[in-house]
């Protein structure tokens, strides 16, 4: 064979890896394109009918006489870049839920987070009592256990006893308080 004709034979090869590359990548893009609208199609629905048929458990209000809170609570999702979303300035008089944690009264730890509404959190001692009303209009009912200020980063990711139901409130002064269902 001569030269011409080996790299001839060598381009052709070449071409035809690239072609297969090319085709191949562009099986790959289209199947990740189609998962990303189906992942994409699949969480716009969730949200729509989140919105139209919250789950029976989601908090709508919140009570605590000994602090002086009575608000209307909103979700409060993550970002884009996956943080907690926080409250605006004209979300001030709202107390928000975290709807990537539990349901207040469900098993695990519920968070409810808020700016002015929960301004005097540090009033409250133990045993002060908490109402959650969840969607369906039943109550979940807490006793406070601790109030801190100054919370270490242990108090603040402890789950609350595993399934147990448990409730976080934090303030936007960071007072954190921590509660158990009513016996």
């Amino acid at each position: 064979m001569s030269r011409s004709t080996a790299a001839t034979a060598h381009r052709r090869v070449n071409v035809a890896a690239v072609v297969l590359l090319a085709v191949a990548a562009a099986t790959v893009w289209v199947v990740v394109q189609s998962r990303a609208r189906e992942a994409a199609a699949t969480v716009r629905a969730t949200a729509a009918a989140r919105a139209t048929d919250p789950p029976p458990h989601t908090p709508v209000r919140i009570d605590i006489p000994a602090a002086g809170v009575h608000a209307a609570v909103m979700d409060l999702g993550l970002t884009d870049d996956g943080s907690p979303q926080a409250l605006t300035g004209t979300q001030r008089g709202y107390a928000g839920w975290y709807d990537h944690s539990s349901a207040p009264g469900d098993g695990g730890a519920a968070v409810i987070v808020g700016r002015d509404v929960f301004r005097r959190l540090g009033a409250l001692r133990g045993h002060d009592s908490i109402d959650i009303t969840r969607q369906d209009g039943s109550h979940a009912r807490f006793t406070v256990t601790r109030v801190d200020d100054s919370p270490t980063a242990a108090a603040l990711l402890d789950p609350g006893g595993g399934d147990r139901p448990s409730l976080r409130l934090i303030s936007g002064a960071g007072v954190f308080v921590y509660a158990i269902p009513e016996a």
